[in-house]
């Protein structure tokens, strides 16, 4: 593995639509091309933030990621048939290397294809060139490369390790992607979940707004108060009464008492919130 070539410094329109890093030979892809969704002009692609952290679009992974391990697999022809799964690559797929197995590998497959359209496997091999390993690389950490000439569809993969950028040979990665294309850039899947990230954005408001309401500005579920005439001790509830009466309230109206009957013990208005 080699490093990158050094940056060359490139106008703002050249490196949004013809990629960045690369020596003039060669291209590798952005991580999103236009942060706007239509008809708006605010970043919902940056606000989303990670998608996975959404408890929906998290739900939806989890159950994916948990069904689809429960498919057999096995190597075959392309109509399933005669597929084996004691086939050497199928047994490396269910235990990819010596940390974790394959419903790991697989949940961790699902997540970058639900969120981003494209999910990676690196390759370890042996000395003599047997894959002998491997290893879930997240979505973020790898883009395809290729000539600007166009003499390949892909040529090979940078993946960032430790802050830099190393060059992969395209045999040694395995990219699954989304079967509809990206159109800006159609080396990727497209992750149809980008096109939901208002929805999201808004799910996640939605969940600060209560949970910062419910924090710092409690309300109660009513309000009760004295309803004294005339007599200054008959507006005011002493220790001992609130203490009962927010008991009563509680025993009377919460939980399978809800809805029950209160004979109020002393002169009270109560309002509901």
């Amino acid at each position: 593995m080699t490093k990158l070539p050094t940056r060359r410094k490139k106008g703002f329109l050249t490196r949004l639509f013809s990629g960045f890093g690369g020596d003039g030979d060669s291209s590798i892809g952005l991580f999103g091309l236009w942060p706007f969704l239509p008809g708006a002009g605010y970043d919902y692609r940056s606000e989303a933030g990670l998608l996975w952290d959404n408890s929906i679009v998290l739900a939806g992974i989890g159950w994916i990621a948990t069904t689809l391990p429960e498919a057999k697999l096995g190597v075959g022809p392309a109509d399933g048939r005669d597929a084996d799964p004691n086939h050497a690559a199928a047994q490396l797929i269910a235990r990819p290397n010596r940390d974790y197995d394959g419903t790991s590998l697989w949940a961790g497959t699902v997540l970058s294809l639900v969120t981003d359209g494209n999910a990676y496997w690196r390759k370890v091999r042996s000395r003599s060139g047997q894959v002998t390993e491997l290893w879930y690389v997240p979505h973020y950490r790898v883009e395809p490369v290729w000539p600007r000439d166009g003499s390949e569809f892909i040529s090979g993969y940078a993946m960032r390790v430790d802050g830099r950028h190393v060059m992969l040979a395209k045999e040694d990665i395995v990219h699954l992607r989304h079967h509809v294309l990206d159109p800006m850039n159609e080396r990727k899947g497209l992750s149809p979940i980008k096109a939901a990230l208002r929805e999201i954005c808004t799910d996640n408001e939605s969940a600060t707004y209560t949970a910062a309401l419910l924090r710092n500005s409690g309300v109660p579920g009513a309000l009760i108060s004295p309803d004294g005439a005339g007599d200054a001790r008959d507006l005011v509830f002493e220790k001992r009464q609130r203490e009962d009466l927010a008991a009563l309230w509680k025993a009377k109206f919460t939980g399978e008492h809800r809805g029950e009957p209160l004979v109020a013990p002393v002169p009270m208005k109560v309002q509901p919130f």
